[in-house]
């Protein structure tokens, strides 16, 4: 896909609003802090998906970190999902669990293959899923997650004619 930094007053705005929320729901007491905000634009067709892209994925490993999506299109054309794998039962991934994790996954690719390509649509042979499409998340950046993207989203529909696509 294409992505880009979200301007720095996109995240001041956002501060005050989240901050209540991430101290309740989470029970931080720290000053919120951003490691890094994105725009991000999903063009890749689902043939051209690599496999990272096509399986659930943490957004990282670190105490205390926290995922916050926010779907800015007015048309539904998907939102998260979250998953469980099914070999380890993880539904979240933390330091202590990335190495197993990862050795487990190998072991399913090598025994069931890796995913077809394409986009993530409810559950996979690894990974069933919550069946819940959020166009507003805030979540543990070691919760396993995907993008559900909606059937008709511009990536899934073949390009016209002097169509320009950028990956």
């Amino acid at each position: 896909g294409v992505r880009a930094r979200a301007p720095r007053l996109y995240l001041e705005e956002l501060a005050p609003i989240l901050a209540p929320v991430v101290r309740e729901v989470f029970g931080y007491r720290e000053r919120l802090t951003f490691d890094r905000a994105l725009y991000s634009m999903v063009t890749t067709p689902p043939g051209r998906l690599s496999l990272a892209q096509r399986i659930p994925h943490i957004d990282g490993v670190e105490e205390g970190m926290i995922a916050i999506l926010h779907y800015l299109s007015p048309q539904d054309r998907g939102g998260t999902g979250f998953y469980r794998h099914i070999s380890t039962g993880f539904e979240t991934v933390d330091a202590t669990r990335h190495g197993p994790y990862l050795e487990a996954l190998q072991a399913d690719f090598a025994r069931h293959g890796e995913p077809a390509a394409g986009y993530i649509e409810g559950d996979t042979a690894f990974f069933p899923g919550s069946r819940i499409s959020l166009r507003r998340t805030i979540a543990r950046s070691s919760t396993a997650a995907a993008c559900c993207i909606a059937p008709r989203s511009p990536a899934t529909r073949p390009c016209p004619p002097m169509c320009a696509r950028g990956d």
